[in-house]
This record gives C-alpha cells, sequence and structure tokens, in this order.
C-alpha cells in the first residue's frame, strides 16, 4: 500500500526548475562591436605537434573561426567577428601568455574596420581516458573497459584597436571519443588525432559558442519547485513552463473552489509556484 502511494505521488506531479539571469561576462562597446579573428598559433611550426596531425589542428582553427563569423544563434547580436585572412602569427618561440605587438594589432583592426582583435595564442588537442570496471552479478567476472575523451584547449586574447589586452580566455571543451574493452590499465594505446577531424570540429563549434555566450545573458539554474499535475492544472502548467506567469496565475486564480481540502491546497501551492517565478523573472530583468 505504501509503494502505490508513492507511485500516485510521483505521477502527480512534475519538476519546474527555478533560474536567475546573469549578466554578460563582457560588455563591449559600442554594440554591435566588430571584432577580427586571427590565428597566432602556427601549428606547422610547433615542434609537439606531429606532421600528421596537422590536418587536425587545421581543422580545429577553422572550424572556430568559422562558428565565431557565421553566429546564428542570436538575432540581435551584440558583436559581429570576421576573420584575418592575412595569415601573419606570431613566432613559434612565441610564448601564448605573451601579447601580440600592438602596432600589428593597430594595422589589424584598421584593415578590417574593427573595434577589437581576438587573437588564437595556442590550441592543444589531445586524448585523456579513464578505466570503467564493471562486476557481472552472477558469475563475478570482472570487464574493464577504456573510455577516450578528445579534449580540445584554446588559449584565446581579446585586444581592443589601440593593442591594450581586454581579457585572456582558456575555453576547454571535451567529448567521449572511443571506447576500447581493456585487460590492463598499464598499456595504453592513444587514438590517432588524424581520424577525429569529424569530431574535432564538435569540439571547435563547442568552444566558440562557448566563447560568443560570454557576450550575452545567461540563465542559472538555482532550485527547483513541484507542481501538481492532472487534468485541471494542464493548462496553467503549460503556461508556466512557457514562462507566461501572469496567464497562469489569472487560470488558478479563477478555478472553481472546492470543498475537497486536498484540491484548494493544489491550487494554493502551484499558485504560490507561479508567483514566484514570476517575481525571479521581474527581478532578472
Amino acid at each position: 500500500m505504501i509503494f502505490c502511494g508513492l507511485l500516485l505521488l510521483s505521477s502527480c506531479t512534475t519538476m519546474v526548475n527555478l533560474t536567475r539571469t546573469q549578466p554578460p561576462e563582457m560588455v563591449l562597446e559600442p554594440q554591435p562591436a566588430k571584432v577580427v579573428f586571427s590565428n597566432q598559433f602556427d601549428y606547422a611550426a610547433n615542434p609537439g605537434i606531429k606532421d600528421k596531425h596537422e590536418v587536425a589542428y587545421q581543422t580545429g582553427i577553422e572550424q572556430f573561426a568559422k562558428t565565431l563569423s557565421k553566429d546564428t544563434l542570436h538575432k540581435e547580436p551584440v558583436v559581429i567577428f570576421q576573420q584575418d585572412t592575412s595569415g601573419s602569427v606570431q613566432q613559434p618561440h612565441h610564448l601564448y601568455e605573451s601579447n601580440m605587438d600592438s602596432l600589428e594589432i593597430r594595422n589589424i583592426c584598421r584593415t578590417y574596420r574593427s573595434d577589437f582583435l581576438l587573437s588564437l595564442d595556442s590550441l592543444r588537442l589531445y586524448f585523456d581516458w579513464e578505466v570503467i570496471r564493471e562486476e557481472d552479478e552472477s558469475d563475478g567476472s570482472v570487464s574493464k573497459t577504456k573510455d577516450f575523451y578528445l579534449i580540445g584547449s584554446y588559449y584565446v586574447t581579446l585586444y581592443d584597436s589601440a593593442g591594450e589586452p581586454v581579457k585572456r580566455t582558456l575555453l576547454e571543451r571535451s567529448l567521449l571519443y572511443t571506447s576500447r574493452p581493456t585487460l590492463g590499465a598499464l598499456v595504453t594505446i592513444l587514438p590517432n588525432l588524424a581520424n577525429g577531424t569529424g569530431k574535432i570540429s564538435i569540439l571547435a563549434q563547442d568552444a566558440a559558442l562557448e566563447y560568443l555566450g560570454m557576450f550575452y545573458p545567461s540563465e542559472v539554474i538555482t532550485g527547483q519547485r513541484k507542481l501538481y499535475t492532472g487534468s485541471s492544472f494542464t493548462g496553467s502548467n503549460q503556461l508556466i513552463f512557457q514562462k507566461e506567469y501572469d496567464k497562469a496565475i489569472e487560470v488558478l486564480e479563477k478555478m472553481p473552489y472546492s470543498s475537497r481540502k486536498g484540491s484548494m491546497k493544489k491550487i494554493q501551492h502551484n499558485l504560490s509556484v507561479a508567483r514566484e517565478l514570476k517575481q525571479l523573472q521581474e527581478y532578472s530583468r
């Protein structure tokens, strides 16, 4: 009987997220700000990158630049990127923590009529892994699998048109690349980066979208609230999930009174959640 009661409770409720709007990490003026992206990482001259992996790095850089330049997520962009195609890069011994030459920055910004310059200082593509151990409960046998993750670390610096650094950022993205059965965890043969251009493109897109997102407000989940469900709450709950809180409150306030104490408590509860969500929405504006 207790088990049935738990099922009934779980089937008659749903959860709604409480969210808070965070301001952008960076606000550039004027808006929309024009930013030229300049690759300053000479992967072909980097002694730590094998020749067979150069196409992988080329893919990661080109897709990163393409995603920045073709922002399809924001109808009213506050930043507009274009790519520097001059091919001017730093010397191989140049450290990514060091700043670009301010005169070069001013020249590039002048050429592209840009307000800012975003420099790709360094890119690292590599694999990491973890061993997953699973035990068969029926016979006690143990199997081990290595999950390999592809990781891309983009180091970028934003400069103003006078050549002054504004912000240096690390964009690190990862995804599951492949899984392999293993007999031991001591010897690890890594996948070949040269075969991973498709997934490297995905990493590059994710990193570029993460950077674009820094210029826009974002929503952070701060908690959850329970909503009662059922045929009488279908309309009001739909309005709540659509963030039309005023309409949801109006629907709930107009619900007919019932002699059943439990029904009234559910209405009052959902009404209080809708009002709380409305307050949070107004506070975030």
